[in-house]
């Protein structure tokens, strides 16, 4: 990587980070090379964001707003690749556009846009999972919600729309024998629903789940 990129980088983010807090607000969920990955940045409380990408390498960062330009400093998972993007806000701060460079070394055009959140279908109600059981959601305050199952283990969660557009239970059996997470994504109709469910205790069992909305 280019050393004047890397240090200007550092010094934006950890010399200015006052400056991020009247600038362009990038958080949320940004896609990038072509659509095949996403960053998405979360606010840390210091004038920066956390940086976290899906897809490609995986990376883990840091993000800073000073003036039109966004930096992101970053390290793919498996910790091989560091490298640094270096771009320019649009005006209506809904794209942002420059340079990529790498450790290997590597340098590319980038162009990230911000994703457009999709409208989150009524997922109140009964579903249908198993032959032999039914999911029933509820709303609770705080923006969270209440799953209870009824049939297999009678198990009872959080539910909670997660940063890429699924909705995801952390539960518990009622005997308390198995805590588990079930992951799905509505179809846009919202009748339906499929993903994954895994137990993290127990027998450990996991694989494909499928939705019906009863009605």
């Amino acid at each position: 990587m280019n050393r004047a990129l890397l240090l200007a980088a550092v010094a934006a983010l950890f010399l200015h980070p006052c400056q991020a807090a009247a600038e362009t607000d990038i958080a949320g969920r940004w896609t990038h090379a072509g659509g095949a990955a996403a960053w998405t940045f979360t606010k840390d409380g210091q004038g920066t964001y956390r940086a976290v990408e899906e897809g490609l390498g995986n990376a883990r960062g840091t993000a800073v707003v000073v003036g039109d330009r966004l930096v992101i400093v970053y390290a793919t998972k498996d910790k091989r690749i560091t490298g640094c993007f270096d771009l320019r806000l649009a005006e209506d701060g809904q794209a942002a556009e420059g340079t990529v460079e790498d450790s290997r070394p590597a340098r590319a055009e980038a162009r990230l846009e911000r994703a457009q959140a999709a409208a989150r279908p009524d997922i109140l109600g009964i579903w249908r999972h198993s032959p032999e059981a039914t999911w029933t959601i509820s709303a609770v305050s705080g923006g969270s919600y209440l799953a209870e199952e009824k049939g297999l283990g009678n198990a009872r969660g959080q539910g909670r729309w997660t940063s890429s557009g699924t909705f995801k239970i952390d539960y518990k059996t009622q005997d308390g024998a198995i805590e588990g997470i079930y992951e799905v994504r509505f179809s846009p109709d919202g009748d339906s629903a499929s993903g994954t469910y895994r137990e993290l205790t127990g027998p450990q069992r996991s694989g494909r789940t499928s939705w019906t909305k009863v009605r």
